[in-house]
């Protein structure tokens, strides 16, 4: 199943930052639920976050890259204040909102395939 200590214990750690990402929970409390030390929890998800950008750059190619971003837990389902545009002249009307955990995605009609695949992948992850 493993083909070492290494990859036995990154997949424990996968599993626990999955874990903590569908908990609801912001990551300081649910390391504490857990006697996990905040320090060793974000050394493992920055791990398991660059393994997996290397691995969906691998699926979608070398001209395209992903950056990852910390998004703010939802609090009792709502998800607070909308994100602001920068540019006032754009307008983002979402058709779809997606949750993924903690995380909501809202998503318009012009997003490709590709693009929200990776979205979802980057999101399980977080």
């Amino acid at each position: 199943m493993y083909g070492n200590k290494q990859e036995l214990i990154t997949a424990i750690w996968r599993e626990r930052v999955i874990d903590a990402n569908n908990s609801g929970l912001t990551k300081a409390e649910w390391c504490r639920q857990n006697n996990i030390k905040s320090k060793t929890f974000y050394k493992w998800q920055k791990i398991i976050q660059d393994e997996e950008i290397e691995r969906i750059n691998n699926d979608t190619g070398p001209d395209q890259s992903l950056t990852f971003v910390e998004l703010p837990a939802v609090k009792d389902g709502h998800p607070g204040k909308p994100v602001q545009i920068p540019d006032s002249n754009l307008k983002f009307k979402p058709e779809i909102a997606i949750n993924i955990g903690a995380q909501t995605v809202y998503v318009g009609k012009d997003v490709s395939e590709k693009t929200l695949a990776t979205v979802v992948k980057v999101l399980t992850y977080a």
